[in-house]
């Protein structure tokens, strides 16, 4: 999918890069109200599958989720990658509950003082005039409320991390990275998953959406093709790509698998006239010769349960 204003012109870009910076950068700040500026009057928001439209209903939204718990959060951007009028953001968002906070937050058991570390990601679509008119955020929510209700415990913030210096590269070079980044799903839904190795370097550092590290060709085949999701009740997932960005020598794949339920996943008995649908995003970085040498999944878990329990909405554009 190309963006539906595929502007390449340098000072558009650099727009798109600043709006894309400030946001979160105003969230640490507690300058919510002031990515106001930054939407489209009717800008449409997918917020972990809740749908809100216009504005005023996003930055009162993003108010009452932040404000209702935290008094300190933080979202540290890790990557920011702009393609044309599209830009992906891979974010450690942190934070630690209220201490007067007590009783339930959002349906959870919250304990006072228990840290949040996870990473999250999001697109925004920009406009001609660099406004963001759709935006698509996926928190894992199965691990934010662990941590939340004290049942696991969230990582240390690293705050040596600095961003990875992304070099702008050739246009030639750039059309590679999409043509491998479409390469990878297309692998996957056709039964040649495994062909995925060659596109990744022999020591490919592999990062899942609970923070968990590993390095390799086979786990890197694993990643791609959302193996460990849905602890093998959907074998037979289905990949259909939005949107596949390259800027200079980082990719992000905005991405929907969809499979039947073919054996009982969390107590829920099989039903393969059950089918489940699950957004992620894929954020790559490539060496000088297109080999991806680092591969981050962020996606969350939690909506399988409620689609197959039909416990609440998940929506998709």
């Amino acid at each position: 999918m190309s963006s539906s204003y595929n502007r390449f012109d340098e000072s558009y870009t650099a727009a798109v890069r600043r709006s894309l910076a400030t946001f979160h950068e105003n969230l640490s700040k507690g300058r919510l109200q002031d990515n106001g500026p930054l939407f489209t009057k009717d800008v449409q928001w997918n917020f972990d599958g809740s749908l809100l439209i216009s504005r005023q209903s996003a930055i009162t939204t993003l108010q009452a989720v932040v404000n209702g718990i935290f008094d300190d959060a933080e979202a540290s951007d890790l990557y920011l990658i702009v393609d044309g009028g599209v830009g992906a953001v891979l974010f450690e968002l942190r934070g630690t509950p209220s201490v007067p906070q007590t009783g339930p937050f959002a349906g959870l058991d919250v304990v006072p003082g228990a840290p949040l570390n996870v990473r999250s990601a999001e697109l925004m679509v920009y406009n001609e005039e660099a406004l963001v008119e759709q935006i698509n955020t996926i928190d894992p929510l199965a691990l934010l409320q662990s941590q939340l209700t004290g049942a696991s415990e969230a990582p240390p913030y690293d705050s040596t991390f600095t961003r990875p210096a992304n070099s702008q590269t050739s246009s030639a070079y750039r059309d590679m990275l999409r043509r491998r980044m479409v390469a990878l799903h297309e692998n996957v839904n056709s039964g040649q998953a495994s062909r995925n190795a060659e596109m990744a370097d022999e020591g490919v550092e592999v990062v899942s959406t609970g923070r968990v590290s590993e390095k390799g060709r086979d786990a890197f085949v694993q990643l791609v093709s959302s193996h460990n999701a849905g602890q093998g009740a959907f074998l037979n997932k289905v990949f259909h790509d939005g949107y596949t960005l390259a800027d200079g020598h980082l990719g992000a794949i905005d991405y929907v698998w969809q499979a039947a339920q073919e054996s009982a996943y969390m107590g829920i008995a099989a039903d393969q006239s059950k089918s489940v649908r699950m957004r992620g995003m894929l954020f790559l970085e490539f060496n000088e010769e297109g080999l991806i040498v680092k591969a981050t999944d962020v996606s969350d878990e939690s909506v399988i349960g409620t689609q197959l329990n039909l416990t609440g909405p998940f929506l998709y554009p």
